[in-house]
């Protein structure tokens, strides 16, 4: 997978025989020509009269894929599709502040597992959250404090996500690294993901869950 989106870009690579890129043969890759589907639900980022740019990157880079759903279309009828996560950030120019750039946000999206691979469902932009502090969170877990690095210390407690100068309590930079199944628990979804590009995390949740975030919202 090349792009996620803009439009949905994939390289076919074999791994019957090695190379697996046949050295002077550029690669071909391909696009999806399918429309793709409105984002679920809106955010924050969606564009107003007075603005002269997107807030965000227009197109989302891929993050982590893919594990397989159930989807039922408007009919009622059900279908296989992959889900995976991808992520876009706030756009940078000598005109915007260093403060408002590089502020990370995801997206889910399912497609079909088919060439052209087009994608089926999209959701709104979304951050994952900070570790756990204990005076929040639990008072016999502090993630903040499993260090005394100060760079480990403020990726878990500072540098919040800042779109339109609105601050949330996540981080500024998230980035889902990894999606997969839970082991004997087929529906159950593990994604890891890292904080400020110096904390890991990982967490699980529903698959069931994730797919409502794709159903667009009336």
């Amino acid at each position: 997978e090349i792009w996620a989106a803009g439009p949905h870009t994939v390289l076919p690579v074999t791994f019957e025989g090695y190379p697996f890129v046949r050295p002077g043969v550029p690669p071909r890759p391909m696009e999806s020509k399918a429309p793709e589907p409105n984002a679920s639900y809106v955010t924050l980022d969606a564009r107003r009269p007075e603005d002269t740019g997107d807030v965000l990157r227009d197109r989302d880079n891929g993050s982590a894929c893919c594990v397989p759903i159930i989807w039922r279309d408007g009919s009622g009828h059900k279908r296989k599709l992959l889900m995976g996560v991808s992520h876009t950030k706030t756009r940078r120019g000598k005109a915007i502040k260093k403060s408002k750039m590089y502020n990370y946000v995801s997206r889910l999206y399912a497609f079909d597992p088919i060439p052209p691979f087009d994608i089926i469902a999209r959701s709104g932009y979304f951050c994952l959250g900070f570790g756990l502090n204990k005076f929040l969170d639990n008072p016999q877990h502090d993630e903040a404090e499993q260090s005394d690095n100060d760079q480990v210390w403020g990726a878990t407690n500072e540098y919040k996500l800042n779109v339109r100068d609105d601050f949330f309590e996540c981080p500024r930079i998230h980035f889902v690294s990894g999606i997969t199944e839970k082991i004997d628990d087929p529906d159950t979804v593990v994604i890891s993901y890292g904080i400020n590009d110096c904390y890991p995390r990982v967490l699980e949740v529903s698959k069931n869950f994730l797919v409502q975030l794709l159903l667009p919202r009336n």
